[in-house]
């Protein structure tokens, strides 16, 4: 910084000495506070100050050390501006790359908890296959099954408190135009699409864990087993439910219909609804009849990627 004011410092000298460059001494600063200056018809300033009436009041007077101070106070002050703009562009860049490590860690968090969930999904479907390929669930098995509950109910916790939080932000009674930027809102930012897939996954999970938990009760203890089958069915029923939910709110959302008394002037809104009730169908399309509820077939649970189904009867679990 200091270089860059003594360069243009250096450079304003030779003109300050050549008669270029001038300040105004501090008396006649003082009488342009009061009185205005004089002026030609061409419109050119004058070296004069005009007093009341137009009178000449002052003839100015210039100043060459006063010159070389107002000159090396605008370098410095020019040489400042240029390091501290240099200084935000590096903040800039810094910024830029600390916004990209953040989306690099924001990637990095979701493939991890979409991997836990699917690691937990594959390593219940084998529990389950050795049960079925043995005909019963051993102590090994159950041991297993345990250590599997806190990441399970973790990861399904978690994506309730999401989905929670994503629609209580939803305001009542939104025209289309409102319903459309909520919608471009959770497609976007909010990465809809991700937290779907999560919320399945996580779904599907426990109820795994909850069936092979029945299975093993029923195995170990029979007499139990009826009442801890039907308080299961509905925990099941109930994650159904709120599924369903989250399916209709987001139907709802997207549906393109007027809503409010001026909606039929919101066309463009309702064209780009359109679209994104396309977006939303196929999202949840894509999960087969998870957010149908538990009223489209009551005994059946999410179907796993493998397409087994899970049963809850009245005669206790079968995998």
């Amino acid at each position: 910084m200091a270089v860059g004011a003594h360069g243009v410092t250096r450079n304003a000298d030779r003109d300050i000495e050549a008669g270029r460059i001038v300040a105004l001494s501090k008396e006649t600063m003082e009488q342009l506070e009061k009185h205005k200056p004089a002026y030609a018809e061409s419109g050119q300033m004058l070296g004069l100050v005009r007093g009341d009436k137009g009178r000449i009041r002052h003839v100015m007077r210039l100043d060459r050390h006063g010159a070389k101070a107002v000159v090396a106070s605008n370098a410095a002050t020019l040489a400042m501006s240029a390091a501290v703009g240099e200084q935000l562009d590096r903040i800039e860049e810094q910024l830029t790359e600390i916004k990209d490590t953040v989306n690099q860690l924001l990637d990095d968090a979701d493939r991890k908890r979409l991997a836990e969930t699917v690691g937990a999904n594959q390593n219940l479907l084998r529990i389950a296959n050795r049960i079925r390929d043995r005909g019963e669930m051993t102590a090994a098995d159950r041991g297993d099954l345990s250590a599997l509950k806190l990441p399970v109910s973790t990861g399904s916790i978690e994506t309730e408190f999401k989905f929670r939080e994503l629609l209580d932000a939803l305001p009542e009674g939104m025209h289309r135009r409102e319903r459309q930027d909520q919608l471009e809102r959770l497609l976007g930012k909010e990465r809809l699409e991700y937290w779907l897939a999560l919320r399945i996954e996580t779904e599907l999970a426990h109820n795994r864990l909850d069936l092979l938990d029945l299975y093993w009760e029923q195995s170990q203890h029979p007499e139990t087993a009826g009442r801890l089958a039907a308080q299961t069915g509905e925990s099941i029923a109930a994650r159904q439910e709120r599924l369903a939910e989250i399916g209709q709110l987001l139907k709802t959302l997207a549906d393109p219909e007027a809503r409010t008394r001026l909606d039929p002037l919101r066309q463009i809104s309702k064209r780009r609804l359109g679209k994104h009730q396309k977006v939303v169908t196929q999202l949840l399309e894509r999960h087969g009849g998870a957010f149908s509820g538990p009223c489209a077939d009551p005994g059946a649970v999410i179907e796993g990627g493998t397409q087994e189904v899970f049963l809850i009867t009245g005669g206790g679990p079968g995998l």
